[in-house]
């Protein structure tokens, strides 16, 4: 590891430096700080400039002969600390120091030299390892097989109406805002949960922070990540896209095929909040077109995005051509129609719209 190579602690929960403890001006040695910089894996412009630097693995004004870390080394591999190779680095200099504060002599350790551990996820294959020639289409029926039985984002009924509390909930709470991170709080699920069969939908995303200590159970997984548990119309319709490909005979996934199908059923026919859009009906300024969100409340829930719209639209009839099925072409025409409507002269509408004003107004203004 070299000076000015950047380390990524995941989430970056840290403990703050006390500076009215040891004083604001104290000088410090600090071995790691924590700092906002330009550059990928080096902090290309340097530190010198940064004002704002805070103290992660340091020895004290006071103390010289202790070191403090900021950060919970201990979760470099729950955490999923990249990249890996220079936290191991890290570690082995940290033993170093521990191994020559308590013997007092920079006698040489083996041992710390063969300090190494597996991460807990990670590719399948060695930046320099030769792919065969199945690598594609493997990883497409490995991608399809995951979601439907493992990723934990294809909701059940039961997560879906939690889901649905937990918005109207978060809210309330923040006075009409929209908070993401409260909004994802219930939807930690363990992938070895019952997985939904698209019937219910399949929730937005996973967020990138890692949860270090999560698992019910001992010997559960060592760390997990939050699920944003948004319904939204768009990832339906996507999801059912990517999933239908398990209907072609190179993959041959009739799970994926079943939970596609169920998705696009969800997605237009049995959501009792698209049924309660006035999407059915031809005269309604916002007709053929589709909630951007199916389990959070109002105002939110009826704003049309363009982008989501044409995507979805994109989505349903690869799937429907991929599954050789026409069970969706009518609401399919439905929306290119009413997204059609809402148009301008030169072809465009904005990239949202709120659509309870647009029923208010008519869709000519």
């Amino acid at each position: 590891m070299q000076k000015l190579d950047v380390l990524e602690p995941n989430a970056c929960y840290y403990m703050p430096y006390w500076a009215e403890y040891y004083g604001p001006y104290m000088p410090m040695r600090s071995h790691l700080v924590l700092a906002k910089v330009a550059g990928f894996t080096t902090a290309t412009f340097g530190l010198d400039n940064l004002t704002v630097q805070t103290p992660a693995l340091m020895n004290p004004p006071h103390h010289p002969g202790l070191l403090l870390a900021a950060l919970p080394l201990s979760h470099v591999r729950r955490g999923r600390y990249s990249p890996v190779r220079s936290w191991v680095d890290l570690w082995k200099d940290v033993l170093r120091w521990l191994s020559f504060a308590e013997n007092r002599s920079k006698q040489h350790q083996p041992w710390i030299d063969s300090l190494r551990w597996t991460a807990v996820v990670g590719p399948s294959f060695d930046r320099d390892a030769a792919l065969p020639t199945t690598a594609a289409r493997d990883a497409v029926g490995r991608s399809l097989k995951w979601v439907h039985t493992r990723s934990g984002l294809l909701a059940t009924h039961g997560a879906l109406e939690a889901s649905t509390a937990l918005a109207v909930w978060t809210q309330g709470l923040m006075k009409g805002g929209w908070p993401s991170e409260l909004a994802s709080l219930g939807g930690q699920w363990d992938s070895d949960d019952v997985a939904g069969d698209g019937s219910a939908g399949i929730f937005e995303n996973f967020l990138s922070s890692i949860q270090p200590r999560s698992g019910k159970r001992l010997g559960g997984p060592l760390s997990t990540q939050l699920v944003r548990t948004v319904v939204r119309s768009d990832c339906v319709g996507e999801a059912a896209g990517g999933l239908a490909v398990g209907a072609w005979a190179e993959f041959e996934d009739p799970k994926a095929t079943l939970v596609a199908s169920n998705l696009l059923d969800y997605l237009f026919f049995n959501s009792t909040a698209q049924a309660a859009w006035p999407r059915n009906d031809p005269s309604s300024a916002v007709g053929g077109t589709l909630l951007w969100a199916i389990n959070i409340p109002p105002p939110h829930a009826f704003e049309i995005y363009a982008d989501d719209q044409s995507r979805i639209a994109m989505a349903v009839a690869f799937a429907g051509s991929a599954m050789a099925s026409q069970r969706w072409d009518i609401p399919l025409v439905h929306l290119l129609l009413g997204n059609v409507r809402l148009m301008n002269s030169a072809g465009y509408f904005h990239t949202s719209i709120e659509g309870d004003a647009v029923v208010r107004a008519g869709w000519k203004l």
